[in-house]
């Protein structure tokens, strides 16, 4: 009694299987996945590749699937009517199943790859072997079937595995996802997240990282570490926008009016009061260090000012606190926040 045969078409490396030779005893276990048989016409596994070989990526097969596989179906997307497709990663036992269409019009990649075997016969099942790890599959999976739960990003390594895989095949849906996760990154490793962001050329990500990096003194920075495989046109164009905000935030400083900032202190030089001459001394190398507002109009920056101008005026600290010098000091705020702050 002939073997029951299920049909599959593949793009792994296997052979045609002759029904006739399903005869024979079911392989053992510990086999190829497929019973496999020489075809009419096709060279043996064997036999040296020939100019007009089709490549390895785009074999037919139609085969049994083995006694004792253990081959089993991903509970994320598991066998259903109408899925005509089985994806499966280097490394694991799982069969991803979906639907043919949907992953063509997700992956131009993939749908070149699944395009190679020619025209699907009714009733089929095409098989894709891909380079990619079973998790990284699953989640190329979860962007392109928008109605499922996105994947968890538990690293950053993590997070560029995704991104190499989404420009890999082109996978346009997980840009949007892995690129809000990029911004997130920036919050806490501004740097970081910009280096990724070059890397993988998000260029929207590239703009608004290059904003969260002022936060950081990157002449201080381990930037081997954080940067160091970045372009240096990318580098070049960092260093140039914390310079060129860094001198025109100082501006902004040095050229404010000092009508709200008097003293009738006998030390305060001119009738400007002493603390606000020690703003303007230290922003210099605040603002060169980290070009944002938030460098030098934090309070404890501006309390650390009024103290040491107290020191040689009592009067320096009422002038800090009254409310024409508060509105006068978030009037600069506002203006060096409005300076450009990105690439």
């Amino acid at each position: 009694m002939p073997a029951r045969l299920s049909t599959w078409r593949s793009s792994s490396f296997v052979r045609p299987v002759n029904p006739a030779s399903m005869q024979s005893p079911p392989p053992s276990p510990s086999t190829d996945r497929f019973a496999v048989a020489p075809a009419r016409g096709k060279r043996m596994r064997s036999e040296s590749p020939t100019p007009h070989d089709e490549p390895e990526e785009t074999r037919r097969v139609k085969c049994a699937r083995p006694r004792g596989s253990r081959l089993r179906a991903s509970p994320a997307f598991p066998p259903a009517e109408g899925k005509d497709l089985i994806l499966r990663g280097s490394n694991t036992l799982l069969e991803f199943h979906a639907d043919r269409q949907t992953v063509c019009d997700a992956s131009p990649v993939l749908r070149s790859m699944i395009s190679a075997l020619g025209e699907r016969e009714p009733g089929t099942i095409e098989i894709v072997q891909v380079e990619e790890t079973e998790e990284i599959l699953e989640a190329m999976l979860r962007f392109i079937y928008p109605k499922t739960r996105k994947p968890m990003l538990s690293s950053v390594e993590q997070l560029e595995q995704l991104l190499r895989a989404a420009k890999k095949y082109r996978i346009e849906a997980a840009f949007h996802t892995l690129g809000a996760a990029v911004l997130d990154l920036a919050q806490k490793e501004p740097l970081r997240a910009y280096a990724i962001s070059c890397r993988h050329g998000l260029v929207e990500e590239m703009r608004l990282t290059s904003s969260h990096t002022l936060r950081v003194d990157i002449l201080k920075s381990d930037l081997s570490h954080e940067v160091g495989d970045v372009k240096p046109v990318f580098m070049k164009k960092l260093v140039q926008l914390h310079n060129s905000r860094a001198s025109q935030a100082l501006k902004v400083i040095l050229e404010a009016g000092t009508e709200e900032f008097t003293c009738k202190g006998e030390y305060c030089e001119d009738g400007v009061a002493e603390w606000w001459m020690e703003v303007m001394k230290r922003s210099r190398g605040e603002l060169k260090s980290r070009p944002t507002s938030e460098t030098i109009f934090n309070p404890a920056f501006l309390a650390s000012c009024v103290r040491t101008a107290g020191k040689r005026c009592g009067e320096c600290a009422s002038n800090y606190l009254s409310l024409k010098a508060q509105h006068k000091l978030a009037v600069l705020k506002d203006a060096v926040d409005a300076l450009p702050a990105t690439i």
